[in-house]
């Protein structure tokens, strides 16, 4: 290959194979130092970017043509996994706003999850920028929404700096109180150090953060992290064109569903390994109270010095963990364990393994190939621009 020659469309060919995989990482300098060893060649950066840009193209198709692609990609979609929801908007002259999807598989596991949903945004990165938003669910349930307690308390790292190391696990302890009375007494501290950050937290409202002020009860979630975990996911993804980016996430849902349906399929205890293990915890901790029956389902509990109230048959502790966590809390089972009693039969279904099943048991139908697509004349002639604004989103549940 000569000097002469060497053209970036050429160079964009011959490289092509390194971006197939979406998480590929080969620079402009990556692409200049192996044209050099190879070939000899001394390329400035601009022209490996143009390399780059052209190899990219050809793997991945064009991010201004992937938009006219997504209505017959989403008409396939649906015919692939029937029961699936897919809506795409777009403006009176023909240009893309948003597109929804929500897999079949989605939306029937749904149910058996836990009573929360997560709902992010992250930016696009393809050339025309935009919002991409996931929504995470724990359950068929509804939630108010909620801030998320690591997110909070970045805000208040950023916002009152100075005792920040004094705050840190007076504020962590705060938000996860099970009793207002313990919230209080983290509050009464907080104030004693930084009176300024009361004021703040109470502006945005308890309700919002504290599990004792929760008005809806979402279990053991305080934090975004299941949001944080999809992003991490996606972000290789986020760089592709419109149709690449909707295909990649079908295939990581189909991907998970798969590793999930395994997962419970080789658990051996009635519930998952995460909730058997807090429940082993707790247990341990339970060995050393002392139990006190007033009937066959109320007891009172001590523990260093401290007092409280296990009903049994209400699922109920004076503590509040057992209802707000919906698992057995160390004081409900010293109470089970002096009764010969098991813990898992005290716990939600939603932390068993039959609901894990039960939540991946429909799986992802992967699509067939493109030249093997049978579309309605309405769809295969449908028009949809490219985006005239950088505010589009993504919806994917």
């Amino acid at each position: 290959m000569s000097q002469r020659v060497a053209t970036s469309t050429i160079l964009g060919r011959a490289i092509q194979y390194k971006y197939h995989d979406p998480k590929a990482v080969y620079n402009a300098r990556d692409i200049i130092t192996d044209m050099n060893k190879q070939f000899g060649l001394d390329w400035t950066y601009w022209k490996a970017h143009r390399a780059k840009l052209k190899a990219l193209k050809m793997v991945r198709g064009d991010p201004t043509e992937s938009y006219a692609e997504i209505p017959r990609y989403l008409h396939m979609l649906t015919q692939s996994n029937p029961g699936s929801i897919v809506n795409l908007q777009k403006t009176v002259d023909g240009h893309f706003q948003y597109a929804f999807v929500a897999l079949n598989s989605s939306i029937q596991g749904w149910v058996n999850c836990r009573p929360v949903v997560i709902v992010d945004g992250s930016f696009l990165k393809a050339a025309y920028h935009g919002t991409f938003l996931t929504a995470s669910c724990q359950d068929a349930g509804d939630l108010p929404h909620y801030a998320c307690m690591w997110h909070l308390w970045k805000n208040i790292k950023e916002n009152f700096r100075r005792n920040q190391l004094q705050l840190r696990e007076i504020y962590y302890a705060m938000a996860r109180a099970y009793t207002v009375q313990d919230f209080d007494y983290y509050m009464a501290e907080v104030n004693r150090i930084d009176h300024r950050v009361k004021t703040y937290l109470y502006e945005i409202g308890y309700s919002k953060w504290s599990r004792a002020h929760s008005t809806s009860n979402r279990t053991m979630t305080m934090i975004s992290n299941i949001a944080k975990s999809l992003n991490s996911a996606t972000k290789d993804a986020r760089d592709l064109p419109a149709t690449r980016l909707l295909e990649e996430m079908c295939k990581l849902i189909e991907k998970w569903n798969y590793d999930k349906s395994k997962e419970a399929l080789y658990t051996n205890t009635k519930l998952t390994a995460k909730y058997e293990s807090i429940l082993a915890d707790n247990l341990e901790i339970a060995l050393h109270m002392m139990v006190r029956p007033s009937s066959d389902y109320l007891h009172t509990v001590t523990h260093m010095g401290k007092t409280f109230i296990v009903c049994i048959k209400a699922k109920t502790c004076t503590c509040q963990q057992f209802q707000l966590d919906e698992l057995p809390c160390p004081h409900d089972l010293a109470v089970l364990h002096k009764k010969g009693l098991d813990g898992d039969d005290y716990s939600s279904l939603c932390y068993t393994k039959e609901n894990m099943m039960k939540t991946y048991d429909i799986s992802v139908h992967p699509m067939p190939n493109e030249s093997t697509w049978d579309l309605p004349q309405e769809v295969a002639e449908e028009i949809l621009l490219h985006p005239i604004v950088t505010d589009k989103m993504f919806v994917v549940d």
